[in-house]
């Protein structure tokens, strides 16, 4: 199972930890730095965040994997590629769908203040 992110500030670690507890069968985490931020200044490359974040998955979790990807990614588009999920969660992910996945909730609740030129969100 393959899951791809991006950039997430160390704030969010503690939620990105629920979210990916949510993913029972998640093996491979593919960590994209694309280096949002605010929109103006485009933060450095932090190798540190991922492991960072990693300390915030479950010790349930079946999560194996994890790479980490320096790309500077523009802050007016990011894509949520979800098509390797299994269909049960593919459907939640779905933009209409925003507030059911725990995963899109917290990129819901968050992208907004740490992305303020963000004007397009696609879950694939």
């Amino acid at each position: 199972l393959h899951f791809c992110t991006f950039y997430w500030p160390h704030e969010i670690c503690e939620a990105f930890g629920e979210a990916i507890a949510a993913y029972d069968e998640l093996t491979t985490l593919s960590f994209v730095d694309g280096a949002i931020g605010d929109g103006c200044v485009r933060k450095p490359a932090n190798p540190q965040a991922l492991r960072t974040l990693m300390q915030h998955v479950p010790t349930r979790s079946k999560l194996h994997h994890a790479r980490y990807h320096d790309m500077r990614a523009s802050t007016e588009c990011i894509e949520i590629f979800v098509s390797s999920l299994p269909p049960s969660i593919q459907f939640l992910a779905l933009p209409e769908n925003p507030l059911r996945d725990p995963c899109a909730h917290m990129l819901a609740r968050v992208l907004p203040t740490k992305t303020p030129k963000l004007s397009y969100l696609d879950f694939k």
